[in-house]
């Protein structure tokens, strides 16, 4: 019932804000954005060209496994024209969670090995982190990046809507759309019934780790008193002998 009131508040969002409704679904990773009016996909090979550019490397092939799509203003004129958002899909067992969803303690973990998240930017409650960052473009200028990420049950989806500088006011309502119109299909959003048990704190894992060496002297001190027993029990008798000679 939840998810239908949702879809129909966004529904009533996306026309009181006068866009076309036009929706992004990924089959794959299992979750949707509104597309505002004007803005195209951008072609896939045209993504993955731009993308083979950059510098060789394991970083390089995780982008180009990760990145799934890309949208931009159709009036750019140019294929990655600002404005323009980018969306990868980031697995959970790509991260070393893999037996399943991680707990909400792990999120500042993934949201800093994701994203170099800044301090301060993670919302545990709607499971998401959110930051703005700005980079200098050679014979452009400045641009910012608003890179938004929410959390699901088996991978992060991190939006990254990129735009110049000077124009960063006039592409906020596209901006607010994309971001506020997010969600996962039902069956992929996070379930707190799936949370996996939390990690042991350092105590904890170091009386963990310390149980087999415990074990140890525990067992060499047993056999120890027993031989220590034992020799004490013939030494009275050797005694006992003694004496009666």
């Amino acid at each position: 019932m939840a998810v239908v009131l949702l879809a129909v508040f966004h529904l009533c969002l996306d026309r009181c804000m006068g866009t076309v409704l036009n929706r992004f679904h990924s089959e794959i990773n299992g979750y949707s954005f509104t597309i505002p009016d004007g803005w195209t996909q951008v072609p896939d090979d045209i993504l993955r060209q731009t993308l083979g550019k950059l510098p060789s490397g394991d970083a390089k092939q995780r982008l180009l496994s990760q990145y799934e799509v890309a949208f931009q203003l159709e009036a750019a004129g140019r294929w990655l024209q600002y404005p323009y958002v980018l969306v990868e899909a980031i697995r959970y067992s790509e991260d070393g969670f893999l037996n399943g969803q991680p707990n909400e303690d792990d999120f500042d973990y993934l949201a800093k090995d994701l994203a170099s998240k800044p301090s301060g930017a993670l919302d545990k409650k709607k499971r998401l982190y959110k930051f703005e960052s700005e980079m200098e473009i050679a014979n452009v200028g400045k641009g910012k990046i608003q890179n938004v990420g929410y959390f699901g049950r088996y991978s992060t989806v991190h939006m990254m809507f990129c735009d110049l500088e000077s124009n960063w006011s006039q592409s906020k309502a596209a901006r607010d759309l994309i971001v506020g119109s997010f969600q996962f299909d039902p069956a992929m959003a996070y379930d707190e019934a799936a949370v996996r048990p939390s990690r042991p704190g350092f105590l904890e894992r170091s009386a963990m780790e310390a149980l087999p060496v415990i074990a140890l002297v525990l067992i060499v001190g047993g056999i120890a008193a027993i031989c220590g027993l034992g020799q004490s029990i013939l030494n009275r008798r050797r005694h006992g002998k003694d004496a009666v000679i």
